[in-house]
């Protein structure tokens, strides 16, 4: 039957999907996921992040250590 029709007739509307609670449920869950990975995914950059900003700062040292050798070179040529 159709709803206009049941409603004229004074019956019972169907139950169409979930509950309003139920439906809250899941979308807690659903959005409780979706932010974990997020944090996640997040978490994992930040931690390359650093990675490379201590591999930057090894290669300026290597390169400061390197100009400072090469001027010492130089001055004990002389």
């Amino acid at each position: 039957m159709d709803l206009k029709v049941r409603k004229h007739l004074g019956e019972p509307p169907l139950a169409l999907g979930l509950s309003t609670c139920k439906a809250l449920s899941v979308l807690k869950e659903q959005l409780e996921a979706a932010l974990e990975g997020h944090l996640r995914d997040r978490k994992k950059r930040l931690t390359w992040k650093g990675v490379e900003l201590v591999n930057a700062s090894a290669l300026f040292l290597l390169l400061l250590l390197n100009l400072l050798l090469i001027g010492r070179q130089d001055r004990l040529k002389r």
